[in-house]
């Protein structure tokens, strides 16, 4: 029996022109508590094996592949249809692949840090994109220094909870990946000076630099006295624009943040990098900042779970799954059809 036999057909102005056609109401909905069926008796469980299929498994359950469909019904986790059925080990490495290994993540390690002026001292966190816009579309991660000027990736977004940010686009991985100097985190410009898309790009990048100043004169006094001091030194500031201003202070204040000697794991594809950290014995799920508190580039975090792992953990977790009895399978195929219908 065809799954979207059992859904009533309703009559639809598919072009709004006062034209019906009658078409399945694919709307309609019937969740697995409303057929009433007593669980204990009428359900059991089933693993999936390598590469089977859901017609496969009805084949083999029932006689016949068209029952398929009962899978995703009595299966909270398969309610998303086939993309949440149990992928061979094939299948799941193309996925990992495919999900994972388009970026690169770099993992910088926040670190508490104190400085002293005109008789203040500040303390803040230092070394973390924690607090910043990192949404911004025009944003991307350099390398400091004459050897690595041009050298730098896109950034695709930070993930604030485990202090990672993932980069794509690297354009010179063997300069870009290095345990020594330190990064910025700059707005750049695709367009050149003149199109209607490079002002409108610039007016953004204007306002991210906004951002950045007002995060670091309101919410990061380590930070605001750490540039204040350093633009104080620079040749010239006073006659700058606003503009130019907030380009210098963008550069300036970035670097402080992103030293790689609080680099804990640089991992050039995205399968390899932690998704979760574990304490000491497995037991449970601690947070990125106890995990990276205690860690250095020379000493980084041992106990940890990546996006492979953990893919590879829930993919094996689908397995098992609930299937209804042969015994009562058209009664419950009956239910099913009088409740989408009714």
């Amino acid at each position: 029996m065809s799954f979207f036999k059992q859904f009533p057909k309703i009559d639809y102005d598919l072009d709004d022109q006062n034209d019906l056609r009658s078409i399945t109401d694919l709307f309609r909905h019937v969740d697995v508590n409303e057929i009433s069926i007593d669980p204990l008796l009428s359900y059991t469980e089933y693993e999936v094996s390598e590469g089977d299929r859901p017609d496969n498994v009805s084949q083999l359950l029932y006689g016949s592949t068209d029952y398929y469909w009962t899978f995703f019904i009595v299966n909270d986790f398969l309610k998303d249809g086939l993309s949440a059925w149990p992928k061979s080990g094939q299948e799941l490495e193309r996925y990992i692949t495919q999900e994972h290994d388009k970026n690169s993540v770099l993992t910088f390690a926040p670190r508490v840090q104190s400085i002293t002026q005109n008789g203040t001292t500040y303390t803040s966190l230092i070394n973390t994109l924690n607090g910043l816009d990192m949404t911004h579309p025009y944003l991307r991660l350099r390398r400091q220094g004459s050897l690595y000027s041009h050298t730098y990736a896109r950034v695709s977004h930070y993930d604030a909870s485990m202090y990672q940010l993932f980069v794509y686009g690297v354009n010179d991985s063997d300069k870009f990946f290095s345990s020594d100097g330190t990064y910025y985190v700059e707005t750049f410009n695709p367009y050149r000076n003149g199109e209607s898309e490079y002002i409108t790009t610039e007016a953004l990048n204007n306002e991210w630099r906004e951002k950045l100043f007002s995060y670091h004169e309101k919410e990061n006094v380590y930070g605001h006295a750490l540039i204040t001091n350093q633009l104080s030194l620079t040749a010239g500031i006073s006659s700058l624009s606003r503009v130019d201003y907030l380009k210098s202070y963008e550069s300036i204040a970035q670097v402080s943040y992103m030293s790689t000697l609080n680099t804990t794991r640089m991992n050039l594809i995205g399968r390899n990098a932690p998704k979760e950290y574990l304490s000491a014995d497995g037991s449970e799920i601690i947070t990125g900042y106890d995990a990276l508190v205690t860690a250095s580039a020379l000493d980084p975090y041992p106990y940890l779970n990546t996006y492979a792992e953990d893919e590879r953990e829930k993919n094996l977790n689908k397995r098992m799954i609930k299937v209804v009895k042969k015994s009562i399978i058209n009664e419950f195929v009956d239910a099913y059809k009088d409740l989408i219908q009714s």
